[in-house]
């Protein structure tokens, strides 16, 4: 073969890699444009949650000689607490969205006082309509699925009560405008959560009766939470909820158990259940147990492998 003869066969070679490779025969401008759409998709992903809490403990029991507190704001200290956690991580107040039983907090409240105040005058007084009714938590995760991308992060946690209804646990909503109690069962919670884009999500169920809410979510990819079994109770109580336990850790650089700058779901969760084992002893001691065992009151996490909690 001629010099001229292979000097063609070369420019056909390369005409035929620079049209099935781009990146190959791309000029830098190209190259930085991919990039720069790269890092600003990332940049324009958030973090995005909707705690919904369904009813009170307001009128709950206050003993402050015992370790536990009693019940009585249990749920609105488990949502401050998780609200300013979730700021720690990153989450922005306009994107976070709150609803508490019938959307006025008691303000008389001084566990977390510092945390309550920075939560009702961020989100609360009027701001939004924030009673945790059934028709609220239907319209809060109908938007979501509207707006929540792909790329967002987005975190669900729900809690009040749940009981048994014809063999199947309903979640229930007790906000004193309704005549009697709603409910929802797991199948439209699963429904409603579907909808949403977000590729990554994370939903907490602190409730009694739990266990199948978090095999739902599971089922649909999310990362998922259970505070009790199918049928056993939760407890809770002023000092310890459970995902109020985890989130914590989430947001608390001691959750890095390995010591290696990253916390995984599944670090923080050991670590809370460290955390909140001397509660759990507590109520056992108490007699909250009943017949039940510890185990079905340290909670379950589903589908947690390989995902980062900070």
């Amino acid at each position: 073969m001629t010099r001229l003869r292979k000097l063609a066969a070369l420019i056909a070679v390369l005409g035929v890699l620079y049209s099935t490779n781009p990146a190959i025969g791309a000029s830098s401008r190209d190259i930085k444009s991919a990039s720069t759409t790269t890092a600003s998709v990332q940049a324009n992903a958030k973090k995005k949650a909707v705690l919904f809490c369904a009813g009170s403990y307001k009128n709950g029991t206050f003993d402050p000689s015992s370790p536990l507190e009693g019940t009585k704001n249990t749920y609105q200290i488990s949502l401050a607490n998780i609200y300013h956690d979730l700021k720690g991580l990153g989450y922005s107040p306009e994107n976070i969205r709150v609803f508490y039983h019938d959307g006025t907090m008691d303000m008389s409240e001084n566990r977390d006082k510092d945390k309550i105040d920075t939560l009702v005058r961020e989100q609360f007084n009027n701001r939004y309509d924030n009673e945790g009714t059934l028709e609220n938590l239907e319209s809060v995760l109908s938007n979501a699925a509207a707006t929540v991308n792909p790329d967002d992060e987005f975190v669900f946690y729900l809690t009040n009560h749940a009981e048994e209804y014809g063999g199947e646990p309903k979640f229930q909503f007790d906000n004193p405008k309704y005549d009697s109690i709603k409910t929802v069962g797991i199948k439209k919670i699963k429904t409603m959560l579907k909808k949403i884009k977000s590729k990554s999500q994370t939903h907490f169920y602190d409730f009694c009766d739990s266990k199948g809410f978090a095999e739902a979510s599971a089922d649909i990819g999310a990362a998922s939470y259970a505070s009790g079994g199918y049928f056993s109770p939760s407890l809770r109580s002023r000092a310890e909820q459970f995902g109020r336990f985890v989130i914590n850790a989430w947001a608390n650089p001691k959750a890095d158990l390995n010591g290696d700058g990253t916390t995984t779901q599944d670090e923080a969760f050991a670590y809370a259940q460290q955390q909140r084992k001397p509660f759990l002893e507590e109520h056992q001691k108490q007699g909250h147990f009943m017949f039940y065992e510890m185990s079905d009151f340290t909670g379950y996490k589903m589908n947690t492998k390989n995902r980062i909690a900070r």
